[in-house]
């Protein structure tokens, strides 16, 4: 009897399924790895910006930083375009906001943010121009984010506040 050797067409078959299964899981696997590290992105760099604009409110509400010296900073929200404009605001009324490009961003000690945003000092209002989609929705805001929770901090004048004696 001959004994034959190499690879039947069955586990040739068998061979090329399998790999295919691998290749789907592991493509699978690495699509939803670039999506949360881009949401981990777009939130960080956020609550980055969102950090330094509570500080700033802070400050100012304090009397400790210049008032008009932020509402120079940035650009005229003429160079967004209006109807992104409108969907970013959401309704809001324009008074008061500012637009940073990434480049604007280091004016507040913000380097290697990768959006743009606009930003009004007097509400502590932080929105992306470009926004992200997370979990199907396009979001521009930290608070538009599902799921998102945030340590919100309720800012007290301490200026105005009542002695107990």
């Amino acid at each position: 009897m001959k004994k034959e050797k190499g690879i039947t067409l069955v586990s040739l078959a068998i061979t090329i399924i399998v790999m295919i299964i691998i290749a789907g899981t592991v493509t699978t696997t690495g699509i939803e790895s670039v999506r949360n590290a881009k949401r981990t992105t777009f939130i960080t760099e956020l609550e980055m910006i969102q950090e330094k604009v509570n500080t700033i409110y802070e400050k100012r509400q304090l009397n400790e930083e210049n008032a008009t010296y932020y509402d120079t900073l940035g650009k005229d929200l003429s160079l967004v375009e209006q109807s992104r404009l409108n969907i970013v605001l959401d309704g809001k009324e324009k008074k008061g906001y500012r637009y940073f490009s990434r480049e604007d961003l280091k004016q507040l000690d913000l380097d290697n943010i990768t959006q743009d945003v606009i930003i009004n000092f007097d509400t502590r209002d932080v929105a992306s121009v470009t926004g992200a989609k997370i979990d199907g929705k396009l979001c521009y805001r930290l608070t538009n984010i599902p799921g998102y929770q945030t340590n919100e901090i309720e800012y007290i004048n301490k200026n105005t506040r009542s002695s107990d004696v």
